[in-house]
């Protein structure tokens, strides 16, 4: 039995000596043309990694993205400065990648809503191409936006909507098969510094939320308007 353990756990260490080495070693920019592909096909949008590529180990196993911009009909939709995701390492054997946690920071997202009341990330829908690596935030443990800003644009009135200095904090999230938001459920707080319509300003706005199967529930929520609390 003791030898048995010994080889046991020479053969542990050895997979663990070459994992360290796999990651210490691994040219992860040498993938970004197949990973803007496979999230371009994803979403319907044009997705591009305009910074560097990186996988993590220590504290734990991950990657880091650098300057990810997501356009669509010319335009952008989504601008983020850096990500940063742990993942289980388990579940690639499944051609899967599984995240832990997650965090955005400093995204900028613009939604701008044309004449004919089209918004400018729709896309047409698309059937699923073949198996490929699959990304499944159902089991994240915590997403994170810091930094975030929003722009919403209305074309047709002229009508612009800011928020800025945004943090946002997602956990317990739960999802069926179909992944669809009405069926999502998570809890979660947020907080942004300034929210701008035309002469309306809020700011120091706080609440805590909770979503379940696609319907919101924020409760309390505080912020500073006309002059008060």
């Amino acid at each position: 039995m003791k030898k048995a353990l010994l080889i046991l756990g020479g053969i542990a260490g050895t997979l663990v000596l070459a994992l360290v080495i796999f990651l210490l070693t691994f040219d992860a920019d040498a993938y970004k043309p197949r990973l803007e592909s496979a999230a371009s096909q994803a979403t319907g949008m044009n997705v591009r990694i305009n910074g560097k590529m990186k996988l993590t180990l220590f504290p734990h196993a991950g990657f880091r993205l650098e300057e990810v911009l997501i356009k669509n009909q010319g335009a952008d939709v989504l601008a983020v400065k850096r990500t940063e995701a742990a993942i289980r390492l388990l579940p690639l054997l499944k051609r899967e990648v599984s995240i832990k946690h997650i965090r955005f920071i400093d995204p900028r997202v613009f939604i701008t809503k044309d004449e004919k009341g089209r918004f400018n990330f729709a896309t047409p829908r698309k059937k699923p191409a073949g198996k490929k690596f699959q990304a499944r935030l159902g089991g994240a443990e915590e997403i994170l936006i810091n930094g975030g800003y929003l722009q919403y644009l209305d074309k047709k009135t002229g009508d612009k909507t800011e928020a800025g200095a945004c943090d946002l904090t997602i956990h317990d999230i739960s999802s069926d098969a179909g992944g669809l938001f009405r069926r999502l459920s998570f809890a979660g707080d947020f907080a942004c510094k300034e929210f701008r319509k035309e002469a309306l300003r809020i700011s120091a706005i706080r609440g805590i939320m909770k979503v379940h199967e696609g319907i919101l529930e924020a409760n309390p929520i505080t912020m500073k308007i006309f002059g008060g609390d």
